[in-house]
């Protein structure tokens, strides 16, 4: 009797031994995702019961597992669909045209529409342009409007507007403002036609009077557009028997002897900008022979 009851206990043991801790733990994974779910931490319940199931497989534990499951992913689908969409932050600044141009003498302000998510401001480019261009904003804060005084040039002249958001700079929109010229180019020389060149050559110096705001390259605010074979440029000219340099406004000329027995003509072109005048040269009939008197 006593093996029997020896052999029963050694068996029961065994089993007891050999049966895994599984329910304990799923029961525990499962109350402690129960827990999560009910203070609103969905994604740790579900991660519980789900370890829950792996520890227990039993149908009756998936199910009841699976069904607070279910609940979490609508409490979580729920949090999701009520959550406010955040409004775009992407900032934008447009204004109707990015070029205006005005007459030289008089015109009316010109109105610039601005687009803008946010408050606005403008400037000059360049600070010195303020003395002819004038810009504001308009009383509703939505345009610009922009002035130009009469213009004294022969050229033209032109300005840069930048728009920009006050809380950031770098978000900007340029116009750029062209305004024409304000009187036009005027050209001539105290003597047009210069006559009785003497056939053996000569120099002669010539006035320009030029009204022009372009200044070329020697300083000069006009070019020698054209001129004969027969007529070279000096940078001095005589005086007293010496030589002294030529002014801005000077023309130095020098004549080469006439080859021939017959009167010779040309044209010396003076430009600027659009503006040309003609200089006739005549010089009197040369010796063939000489080139002299």
């Amino acid at each position: 009797m006593r093996s029997v009851i020896r052999l029963s206990l050694l068996l029961w043991l065994s089993l007891f031994a050999a049966m895994p801790m599984n329910g304990q733990s799923a029961a525990s994974m499962y109350d402690q995702g129960v827990s999560l779910y009910k203070k609103g931490n969905y994604q740790g319940a579900i991660k519980a019961l789900n370890e829950s199931m792996i520890l227990n497989k039993s149908a009756t534990n998936k199910k009841k597992c699976q069904a607070l499951i279910n609940k979490c992913n609508r409490a979580l689908n729920k949090k999701k669909s009520d959550t406010p969409k955040s409004k775009p932050s992407a900032e934008s600044l447009t204004v109707r045209t990015n070029r205006l141009l005005f007459d030289g003498v008089a015109s009316d302000a010109e109105v610039v529409g601005v687009n803008a998510t946010d408050a606005w401001s403008i400037r000059l480019e360049n600070d010195d342009d303020q003395y002819w261009c004038e810009i504001r904003k308009s009383d509703d804060q939505t345009s610009l409007v922009v002035k130009t005084k009469p213009s004294t040039l022969t050229v033209s002249r032109q300005a840069r507007i930048n728009v920009f958001l006050e809380k950031n700079p770098a978000k900007k929109a340029d116009i750029s403002v062209v305004q024409k010229r304000g009187k036009a180019v005027q050209i001539k020389v105290s003597d047009e036609d210069i006559r009785k060149i003497d056939r053996a050559g000569e120099e002669k110096v010539i006035t320009v009077d030029c009204k022009s705001d372009t200044v070329y390259a020697d300083g000069r605010n006009w070019t020698v557009e054209k001129s004969p074979t027969w007529v070279s440029f000096l940078s001095t000219k005589k005086s007293r028997k010496s030589r002294v340099g030529i002014q801005l406004n000077e023309l130095s000329l020098e004549f080469a002897p006439n080859p021939t027995k017959e009167e010779r003509v040309g044209y010396i072109v003076l430009r600027s900008q659009e503006a040309e005048c003609h200089i006739k040269l005549t010089q009197q009939k040369g010796n063939r022979k000489t080139g002299a008197k």
